[in-house]
């Protein structure tokens, strides 16, 4: 009876091990960076990738005293491993460790670019070059705290990326006074100026009536810019003909300096 409880009791030692060691690998797959079908970099560890460094250039200014920085902005993110090497200094667009971009809320300031820089290529060099075609993505990006981090790479852009539209992690309720963007869609393709009264973001409210994200609709003109990150109270509602609310819209804003 002895001997038939220790076999029994190794049998279960045995099955937790097999178990632990299947955990494990499991979780060693999920962090490995792999190729996709079309040979784009697909992210391990839940497709985030940190920048090892942040740069911002020709706008990075103190309003106070309207002073624009002759030279880049330059922050340190994250140490690079192994043979990973950090480059500290503005790279030109087409450089395959770097993403060029530009953000929404910064539009009458249409030099200001940013740039993250990371320790290993971002795309390869087969990779294709964007279209620039209408509803293409060439990148997106997700926030993390005060931090931009990679998530998908679909194809090179050789010129600052733009804002073509962003997500947020759970609904929100439109009369929500922050700002909950989270993840972020770039494009390739140049952003058109806004019209006058166009809206330049615009929320479609979901069959619950939340708000699940936005679309980037055109640049704010010189001197404005789009709300976004005061949207606060800055949501205009467009009714159709039957009274029901279609979508909501931001409106460009003049500066105060």
């Amino acid at each position: 009876m002895s001997e038939q409880h220790n076999e029994s009791r190794r049998l279960v030692e045995w099955t937790t091990l097999y178990a632990l060691l299947l955990l494990l690998l499991l979780l060693s797959v999920a962090v490995t960076p792999a190729h996709s079908a079309k040979g784009y970099l697909t992210l391990g560890r839940r497709g985030i990738r940190f920048p090892c460094a942040w740069l911002e250039r020709d706008g990075f200014f103190d309003p106070r005293n309207n002073f624009v920085s002759k030279t880049p902005f330059v922050q340190s993110r994250s140490k690079c491993q192994g043979k990973g090497h950090c480059v500290m200094n503005w790279l030109p667009a087409n450089s395959a460790h770097a993403l060029t971009f530009k953000l929404i809320g910064t539009d009458d300031m249409h030099d200001y670019q940013f740039q993250a820089h990371f320790c290993e290529p971002v795309y390869e060099a087969q990779h294709l070059h964007c279209t620039k075609q209408d509803g293409e993505v060439a990148f997106t990006m997700r926030q993390i705290g005060t931090w931009l981090t990679l998530s998908s790479v679909f194809c090179r852009c050789t010129r600052p990326a733009e804002v073509t539209s962003i997500s947020y992690a759970h609904g929100i309720n439109p009369t929500d006074i922050a700002f909950r963007g989270v993840f972020y869609e770039m494009a390739c393709a140049s952003m058109r100026e806004c019209r006058v009264d166009e809206s330049c973001f615009i929320e479609t409210p979901n069959s619950d009536g939340l708000l699940y994200g936005g679309k980037v609709m055109c640049l704010c003109p010189k001197k404005t810019f789009c709300p976004i990150y005061f949207i606060g109270k800055k949501r205009v509602p467009f009714i159709d003909s039957q009274q029901r609310i279609t979508h909501y819209g931001l409106k460009c804003k003049r500066r105060s300096y």
